[in-house]
C-alpha cells in the first residue's frame, strides 16, 4: 500500500513538472516567436515624440546684490493639443466655451476665439501643452481638477514669468522678454550645438530676451530646457511616457550690472522732475514753448567706466510684456506721438551736442595751434570781443552773408564783452567758439586722412562710435564734415 501511494505521488510530480517545463517552453516560443514581432513592429512604428519645458532664466542683479529682475511662480491653465484633436469641432468647442467661462469667473476674462487662437498657433508641438491663461487664481486649480470629464485635456500647473520688485525701475536699461520669432528662432538654433548635453535650444513657443540686459546676456539668463520623451503609435496615440530618457529643466545664470539702484532711482526722479520744472518755465516774449517732453540721464563711475545709473524718458512698465501686449499698447510705447517711451535715449537716439561741443573746439584749438604764441586769434588767454553777433569774415557777397554767414546768440543785445579761453568756456560765449571754427579751421585743408582738426580732435574722444557699453541697438552718432 505504501509503495502504491509512492509511486502516485512520484507520478504527480513528474507531471507537475513536465507541464511546467512545457509552459516555459511555450513562453520562450512566445517571445522569440509571436512577442519579437510585435515588438519588432512597434519598433519600427512607434516613434518618442519630445515635449520641451522652458526652463527659469536667472536673475538679475545691481551692484549689491539687489534683485532687479527676479522669477515669479505662477498659475497657468493649459490644453493638450493631442486631447483635443482627437475631438469632433462640436465637442472642442463646447470645450473651449466651458473653459473660457471658468477663467473669466475666476477673474481673468478670456475668450473663445483667444483660446482657440493659442491651441491652433503652429508654434506649438502636435503633444504640446499650450498656455491659454497666465497668473490665474489658485482656486481655479481646485474647480478644474474636480471636474475632469467636463475639462478633458485641460491642466493648472505651475511656470514662472519675470518679476519686477522695483516695478519700471531701469526698464530700458534691463529690457523685456517676449515671444521668439521665427527669425529669431533660426539665428539662435543655427550656433547651438545640439549634440551637447546641456544645449540651450529654442522651441517656436519659447521666449527671448528682446530688449536690454535681457537680449545682450541672452545666453547666460537662458537656461537648459526640461524634455519628457513620448512613445507614439502610428494612429498618434500616446502609449506611455518614458521617464528614463526625460529631463529636468535647469535654471539660467545670475548677472550682475554695474548700476547701484539708489542711484538709478534718484536719477529718474530729478529727470523727470527736471523735465516737468521745464515744461513750467515761462518762455520770453516771441520765444516757443520749452517742450522738454523726452530725456536722458547717465552716471559714470569715472575710475572704471561702469555705468552707476541710466534713465530714460518717458518710460514703460515691462512687466506689461509678461501676459503678451496687444497691438495697441506696442504701438503707443513706440508711437513718436508718445515720444517713444520704449526708447533707450541714452543710447538709441542721435542729438545735436549744443555747448558741450565747445570743449571739443577748445582742445582741438590748443593742440592744433589754432591758439598759441603764433596764432592770428592768440593764445589761451587773449580775449576776443563778444557782441552777441558775429558775421564770418570769408563770406564772398551779400546774399551769401545774410543767408549762411551771419550767427547770432543769446547774449544778442547784452553790452559787448571779451573773453579768454577759460572764461568763454565758463559763460559758453558762441560767438567766441564762432571764431576759433571759423576764422581757426575752416580755412584750413583736410589732413591726409581726410580729417580735419575739429572732427580729428571729436573722432579722438570716441564721438562718432559706439560707447562700448554692453547694450543691444546702440546708436554710434556722427561727427559731420564740410561735404
Amino acid at each position: 500500500m505504501d509503495d502504491d501511494a509512492g509511486r502516485l505521488r512520484l507520478r504527480i510530480f513528474a507531471f507537475v513538472a513536465l507541464s511546467l517545463f512545457g509552459a516555459l517552453v511555450a513562453r520562450l516560443w512566445y517571445l522569440q516567436g509571436i512577442e519579437t514581432e510585435v515588438l519588432q513592429a512597434e519598433a519600427l512604428t512607434n516613434v518618442l515624440e519630445p515635449v520641451f519645458e522652458e526652463a527659469p532664466r536667472g536673475r538679475i542683479l545691481d551692484r549689491n546684490g539687489r534683485v532687479l529682475v527676479d522669477n515669479e511662480v505662477v498659475q497657468v491653465v493649459t490644453v493638450d493639443r493631442n486631447v483635443v484633436a482627437s475631438m469632433g469641432d462640436e465637442e472642442r468647442f463646447d470645450l473651449y466655451h466651458r473653459l473660457a467661462v471658468a477663467i473669466s469667473r475666476s477673474g481673468r476674462l478670456t475668450k473663445v476665439t483667444s483660446i482657440e487662437q493659442e491651441v491652433a498657433d503652429p508654434a506649438y508641438g502636435p503633444f504640446d501643452d499650450v498656455a491659454v491663461a497666465v497668473g490665474v487664481d489658485p482656486g481655479l486649480l481646485v474647480f478644474l481638477g474636480e471636474r475632469p470629464e467636463l475639462f478633458p485635456g485641460v491642466r493648472v500647473v505651475q511656470r514662472t514669468v519675470r518679476s519686477y520688485p522695483y516695478g519700471n525701475l531701469a526698464a530700458h536699461l534691463l529690457g523685456y522678454v517676449g515671444p521668439i520669432t521665427r527669425s529669431e528662432w533660426e539665428a539662435a538654433n543655427a550656433v547651438i550645438d545640439f549634440a551637447e548635453p546641456g544645449a540651450k535650444t529654442y522651441q517656436l513657443n519659447d521666449e527671448i530676451g528682446k530688449t536690454g540686459v535681457e537680449r545682450i546676456f541672452e545666453d547666460e539668463l537662458r537656461g537648459v530646457p526640461g524634455v519628457r520623451f513620448l512613445e507614439v503609435d502610428n494612429r498618434g496615440e500616446v502609449i506611455r511616457e518614458r521617464v528614463e530618457l526625460g529631463r529636468e529643466p535647469r535654471p539660467g545664470n545670475d548677472v550682475w550690472l554695474t548700476i547701484d539702484v539708489d542711484l538709478q532711482a534718484r536719477a529718474e526722479a530729478e529727470l523727470a522732475g527736471g523735465l516737468d520744472r521745464a515744461r513750467d518755465r515761462v518762455a520770453d516774449a516771441g520765444e516757443p514753448r520749452f517742450a522738454a517732453e523726452a530725456g536722458s540721464v547717465v552716471a559714470i563711475d569715472p575710475r572704471d567706466g561702469g555705468v552707476l545709473a541710466m534713465a530714460s524718458f518717458p518710460t514703460y512698465d515691462p512687466s506689461e510684456f509678461i501676459n503678451g501686449i496687444s497691438t495697441a499698447q506696442f504701438e503707443l510705447l513706440t508711437s513718436p506721438d508718445n515720444y517713444s517711451p520704449i526708447l533707450n535715449r541714452a543710447i538709441q537716439g542721435n542729438y545735436a551736442p549744443g555747448s558741450t561741443f565747445k570743449v571739443v573746439t577748445a582742445l582741438a584749438a590748443v593742440t592744433q595751434g589754432v591758439l598759441g604764441p603764433d596764432s592770428e586769434l592768440g593764445d589761451v588767454d587773449t580775449r576776443l570781443p563778444d557782441a552777441g553777433v558775429y558775421v564770418y569774415p570769408f563770406c564772398e557777397d551779400e546774399f551769401e552773408a545774410a543767408d549762411t554767414c551771419l550767427f547770432e546768440s543769446p547774449r544778442k543785445g547784452l553790452p559787448e564783452a571779451s573773453f579768454d579761453l577759460a572764461e568763454a568756456i565758463t559763460v559758453s560765449s558762441d560767438v567766441y567758439f564762432y571764431r576759433l571754427g571759423g576764422e581757426g579751421f575752416w580755412r584750413r585743408p583736410a589732413g591726409p586722412d581726410g580729417d580735419e582738426g575739429i572732427q580729428a580732435t571729436a573722432r579722438s574722444l570716441g564721438l562718432g562710435a559706439g560707447s562700448g557699453v554692453q547694450l543691444p541697438y546702440e546708436r554710434a552718432g556722427v561727427v559731420p564734415d564740410r561735404d
